[in-house]
């Protein structure tokens, strides 16, 4: 399929630079990059362990986060 995109003056220079001392064609090399950057975003960025804090009484009833709620919960 083609395409057509605007791409900013440097970066153009560097992929001709980049292509005529690689000895490969531009489209080549954009290729490559498109492909690495899709699956670079592809793999789900991982993320820090989080655990919720639970305090060592009766703790939250699931459904129900009302602060009367919690206290009387708490004092049993």
């Amino acid at each position: 399929m083609k395409t057509t995109m605007d791409l900013p003056d440097a970066v153009m220079i560097e992929l001709r630079e980049r292509a005529a001392s690689d000895g490969v064609p531009m489209r080549d090399i954009m290729l490559e990059a498109l492909r690495r950057e899709l699956a670079r975003r592809s793999v789900p960025a991982s993320r820090a362990d989080f655990h919720f804090p639970v305090s060592s009484a009766t703790g939250w009833l699931a459904g129900d986060l009302s602060l009367a709620r919690a206290i009387e919960v708490s004092q049993r």
